[in-house]
């Protein structure tokens, strides 16, 4: 990703996480409540697009060691203003390798990151690199469902590009079959997952279905 692409996330970094409350925006409570049983003190968790924090802050309460990842300059100063994070980084996730070393985190988090990526299959053998035996990788994608229930029709791919006339955002709708397909090739097993709706305050609050993931990773003999 060049420099500009992160050109819209500087911009909203400083009332980033007022909009997450005015739309009602709650993913990251789905996720910490899924995951908040395979959690202990003291273990290593990477936030994968971490922005200002916004997600990390339940694990930062429940004893977990945060380290975060941003392309964006402007969201991570945010994030180091909030105090919870042992180690941040500038950096594009969709440049593989990321800058961490193998086996070096217990947990992996990618919370309202991923409908922004359309190949995840990089990013999803990464956190298999990047997270240690059992360990786990928890993430959002925004849900295309087969079904139609999106006024959309599901491509060969699994993906469907949308864009947002208005904001002339992109997003990346990812079936549950190819995510489920990505996950066994990296070398995770899902043990939880919840389709639900991510914005309560908003006339999106009908249209924006995202689905949570809670996967493990496979031991090896």
């Amino acid at each position: 990703m060049k420099p500009q692409d992160f050109k819209d996330a500087d911009a909203i970094a400083s009332c980033y996480d007022e909009s997450a409350e005015k739309y009602g925006w709650y993913a990251p409570e789905v996720l910490f409540g899924l995951v908040y049983d395979r959690l202990g003190p003291g273990e290593r968790l990477l936030d994968l697009g971490v922005g200002t924090g916004l997600s990390a802050v339940p694990f930062k309460k429940a004893g977990l060691q945060i380290y975060g990842v941003d392309g964006s300059e402007k969201m991570l100063e945010f994030c180091a203003s909030r105090g919870i994070a042992i180690e941040l980084k500038q950096y594009d996730i969709r440049s593989t390798p990321l800058p961490f070393a193998d086996n070096q985190f217990d947990h992996i988090v990618a919370c309202g990151v991923f409908h922004l990526i359309a190949d995840l299959d990089d990013i999803f053998s990464e956190a298999a690199r990047l997270v240690g035996k059992s360990g786990t990788f928890v993430f959002t994608t925004e849900e295309l469902r087969p079904d139609g229930a999106d006024g959309a029709i599901l491509d060969n791919d699994g993906v469907l590009e949308m864009k947002n006339e208005t904001s002339g955002i992109v997003s990346y709708l990812h079936s549950h079959d190819l995510v489920e397909n990505m996950l066994s090739r990296s070398g995770f097993t899902t043990t939880k997952t919840l389709e639900f709706v991510a914005y309560r305050k908003t006339e999106w609050a009908d249209e924006r279905t995202f689905r949570a993931y809670v996967s493990v990773k496979n031991e090896t003999p």
